[in-house]
């Protein structure tokens, strides 16, 4: 099972910039060592849901 994002399942992030989502991501990316697959399946999953 994929790690869910805080950053993409936070209240209010869809207000954000593509920027400010975009540097949040990485951070989060980097603090969690994620691996480009999980962060595919999280990006395909928040497009489904829009």
């Amino acid at each position: 099972m994929a790690e869910q994002s805080k950053v993409l399942n936070t209240p209010g992030a869809e207000k954000q910039t593509k920027r400010e989502l975009f540097d949040a991501l990485r951070q989060e990316l980097e603090e969690n060592d994620f691996t480009f697959d999980t962060l595919k399946q999280q990006a395909l999953k928040s497009l489904r849901c829009t």
